[in-house]
């Protein structure tokens, strides 16, 4: 009974649908499956094809949802127009957006290419996108949801090492919601 409440009301809160953004593995697959317990449809987004499809067709068959899987780079200048592409045809209104990028190495290693791409990852596509659902719902009228995974960023330490997924263990890790509302 409570599962099934929590379902309906999950459902009748943010829709049928919900965009998970990083969802090819750890977080973002435990996400998705913990969704699809709960009978939402998802919108798989990760760069990562294989395990993006696999997870889609795994969560098709065991929990007798709809899966729509989008490979994609959320680097790539496109990315948001794409995704807010599904999410019209879907009516989406829930979006978690997991997706990171990180590469363990010296600071002072990293070229202005791989620079660009932490913040287009990490910041301008989650940024946009929500920029661009909340234009969507809010003239609409219509309630949604984004959940984010918020890290608290320190400063590289004493060691010259950036790790942000490694800062983000060892600080304080809030999720950040955001309702649109009327």
């Amino acid at each position: 009974m409570y599962h099934c409440s929590m379902k309906n009301e999950l459902k009748n809160r943010y829709g049928s649908w919900c965009l998970v953004a990083g969802a090819a593995e750890g977080l973002g697959s435990a996400f998705s499956r913990s969704l699809a317990a709960r009978g939402k449809n998802l919108i798989l987004v990760d760069q990562q094809k294989d395990p993006l499809d696999s997870l889609g067709q795994e969560l098709e068959t065991t929990f007798a949802i709809q899966v729509s899987t989008l490979h994609l780079d959320l680097a790539s200048e496109y990315s948001v127009e794409l995704m807010m592409e599904v999410i019209k045809e879907t009516t989406c209104r829930m979006i978690i957006y997991n997706a990171a990028f990180s590469r363990v190495k010296k600071f002072t290693e990293n070229d202005p290419a791989m620079l660009d791409r932490y913040i287009q990852v990490n910041m301008r596509t989650p940024m946009q996108l929500i920029h661009a659902f909340c234009h969507l719902y809010s003239e609409a009228q219509i309630k949604g949801k984004v959940f984010f995974l918020c890290p608290r960023w320190r400063a590289p330490g004493a060691h010259n090492y950036w790790d942000p997924m490694e800062e983000a263990r060892h600080s304080i890790i809030s999720w950040r919601s955001l309702y649109i509302m009327n």
